[in-house]
């Protein structure tokens, strides 16, 4: 099968959507919007290559949104398999007092259950 890309494809803007929510709920610390987000099995790849899973993920969101000012993404690149979705992007996350944002490598997977898409997985590298 090969892949459906851009949000052109009426899943692929849900998709986008999602993610948006999603980045949107990490910047403000909303527990409850990543919590309806994020599946059971959602687990987090971190910078540093560590597993984490669900809700010790979610918690590490909040706190480390708190560190920055602002969080952007940019660069979304949204790949459809069937009920899977990938979506590859920049994140740009601006810490109180910098000028200069840290930027990183995401990957996010979320599969179409119960007629909504769920964050499954995500991974995040740093960007030299």
């Amino acid at each position: 099968m090969r892949p459906v890309r851009s949000s052109a494809n009426d899943q692929a803007h849900q998709v986008l959507e999602v993610q948006s929510a999603w980045v949107r709920a990490q910047s403000l610390r909303d527990f409850k919007t990543m919590d309806v987000i994020a599946a059971d099995e959602f687990t987090a790849v971190r910078p540093d290559g560590s597993m984490v899973q669900r809700d010790h993920a979610l918690q590490s969101y909040v706190r480390t949104a708190s560190q920055n000012e602002q969080i952007a993404v940019e660069g979304l690149d949204v790949r459809l398999y069937g009920n899977v979705a990938v979506v590859i992007g920049r994140l740009l996350a601006y810490p109180h007092g910098k000028r200069a944002p840290q930027a990183m490598r995401f990957m996010d997977v979320l599969v179409m259950r119960d007629k909504r898409w769920q964050m499954v997985a995500e991974e995040i590298t740093p960007i030299a």
